[in-house]
């Protein structure tokens, strides 16, 4: 799909969704004039409850994370890229795993969370994760964890159970696959991640009691450095984290009722339209002030930004949904009653400076958007 007349393209996956889950969907790539170099195939437990969340690009490597009902092996058999799940009904209780692919689709090294056998333990909660590279090559990845009553679930030999309720969690793993630390954070994951520079980690999660977003930072060796928060009446959900060469960070989500926060010095309202969530992006500087919010001129119903590129510093492209009409800058749209997708550019000042929409008959759900050299 041609991007008006702009010099940089991004990559956008388009999800059609058929079906809820398993071989009832369908998931349709568009690329841009790309060539299919390798596909890689594995098999896991149940084909309703396996799920890639995510899946990162650094280092001339690939990082997939998900999660898994039954065992499965990324490549030969013989190889140790083998992920587990010791649980006795693993299609009802998923465990998560990593896995680091090099640019043939060869496996280099997964990892798992694994259990006490003798007890009952916890689950991969929901369908929401996030996963983040660190200039070394250190991993981080945030989720959703259910904890059962007895036994323990283990990230590496680190022991962690939210003892019968869920809990979001960062991890952190190093260059060769290892556990290194974990940390519970907020109750649910609407979440994102990204490092900076100095090798910080960035995270998003929603607490529902009261209703917020919270942002976290953290050191490279999970010692919380910063944390805010964003609230209002109604829920507010941060769906992605991304951080530009300067430290700056940008967010993207969406919002059931007015903000209020300082921006540059100044208290501020953040209006919402009284349709559901409001979609938006937010940019803060490295020492965690509030820059700049932008926001749709008209979203008539449910809208929410999820996924964030961005290019030398002063493009910012989002993608996400849409029901009824949605104006972005100077471009309307209007899916028709169905949920339609969008892209879109702002600048690195908050002004936006294009839009397209992703429409068809049927159930648009963008799943990323990567920008290329030019």
């Amino acid at each position: 799909m041609p991007i008006g007349s702009q010099s940089l393209h991004p990559l956008t996956e388009i999800e059609v969704a058929n079906g809820p889950g398993g071989s009832g969907s369908q998931n349709s790539t568009i690329p841009a004039n790309q060539t299919l170099a390798w596909e890689s195939v594995f098999s896991f437990g149940s084909p309703g409850d396996d799920t890639v969340l995510d899946v990162e690009y650094s280092g001339n490597y690939i990082y997939i994370y998900g999660k898994n009902a039954g065992d499965f092996t990324i490549g030969p058999q013989s190889s140790n890229c083998t992920a587990k799940n010791n649980n006795s009904d693993g299609d009802s209780y998923n465990s998560l795993f990593v896995a680091k692919l090099d640019m043939n689709g060869n496996c280099i090294w997964i990892s798992y969370v694994s259990a006490n056998p003798t007890g009952t333990y916890g689950y991969f909660y929901g369908n929401y994760g996030k996963i983040s590279i660190d200039y070394q090559g250190n991993v981080f990845i945030v989720g959703q964890w259910y904890g059962s009553g007895g036994g323990n679930t283990y990230f590496g030999s680190i022991p962690f159970n939210p003892s019968g309720t869920s809990k979001t969690f960062v991890a952190k793993l190093d260059v060769n696959g290892s556990f290194k630390w974990v940390n519970g954070i907020s109750s649910s994951c609407y979440c994102g991640v990204d490092t900076d520079s100095n090798g910080n980690v960035w995270v998003s999660s929603y607490t529902s009691n009261p209703t917020r977003a919270d942002i976290r930072k953290y050191d490279t060796n999970g010692t919380q450095l910063f944390s805010t928060s964003l609230s209002g009446s109604g829920a507010t959900l941060i769906d992605e984290i991304k951080i530009d060469s300067k430290d700056n960070v940008y967010f993207a989500g969406g919002h059931h009722s007015s903000l209020s926060v300082i921006i540059n010095g100044s208290s501020q309202t953040i209006p919402h339209s009284g349709f559901s969530y409001d979609m938006f992006i937010a940019k803060m500087n490295s020492t965690g002030y509030w820059q700049w919010f932008a926001k749709p001129v008209t979203s008539s119903s449910t809208s929410r930004a999820f996924h964030l590129g961005i290019h030398n510093d002063d493009k910012i492209y989002v993608s996400g949904f849409f029901y009824a009409n949605l104006e972005i800058g100077n471009s309307s749209f209007s899916s028709g009653g169905s949920q339609n997708g969008f892209i879109a550019e702002v600048d690195s000042n908050g002004t936006w400076k294009w839009a397209n929409e992703l429409s068809c008959s049927c159930t648009v759900n963008i799943g990323n958007v990567i920008t290329d050299n030019s």
